[in-house]
């Protein structure tokens, strides 16, 4: 860790940079930070060279937020109504955001239970595209934890 840049804006990140000398910042290969586009776009022209990642904080929940708008989506789908109480995939809204190692085994019954009784292709065998399956979502952001992935990355 270098420096934390104290104000979110674009002018801020050019101050820092432009405080620095052009060796110095040849001398970075790798820059963390959080998914906002400004920091990327900002530090394209003097650290071109770098390799930029993403936070693991912000790529979970980045991954948190898709999979509970797609518990959402196929909510509104199946039943054509927001979520409410007694509905499968609302009482299951926060083991769907749960680690995996986390979930007790109760917790892994109602899961799977929430998510057959929720999904309208509920039973199918191997479904060929799982896009809109609430349990694909977690799955999915289970792989961008630190302990299961590398760095999300972009040039």
């Amino acid at each position: 860790m270098l420096d934390v840049v104290a104000d979110r804006t674009r002018a801020a990140v050019h101050s820092w940079l432009d405080a620095r000398s052009r060796e110095w910042l040849a001398h970075i290969r790798t820059v963390a930070l959080d998914p906002w586009r400004g920091y990327a776009s900002t530090l394209v022209a003097p650290l071109g060279h770098a390799i930029v990642v993403v936070d693991h904080f912000y790529a979970i929940k980045l991954a948190n937020a898709v999979a509970d708008q797609v518990r959402r989506r196929t909510q509104q789908a199946a039943l054509g109504h927001r979520g409410r109480k007694r509905d499968p995939l609302y009482r299951i809204r926060k083991l769907l955001l749960t680690a995996a190692e986390q979930l007790t085994s109760r917790g892994r019954v109602r899961l799977w239970a929430g998510l057959a009784a929720g999904h309208p292709g509920a039973g199918r065998r191997d479904p060929p595209d799982r896009r809109g399956d609430p349990g694909a979502a977690p799955e999915a952001a289970e792989t961008t934890r630190p302990e299961q992935a590398e760095p999300v990355m972009w040039r």
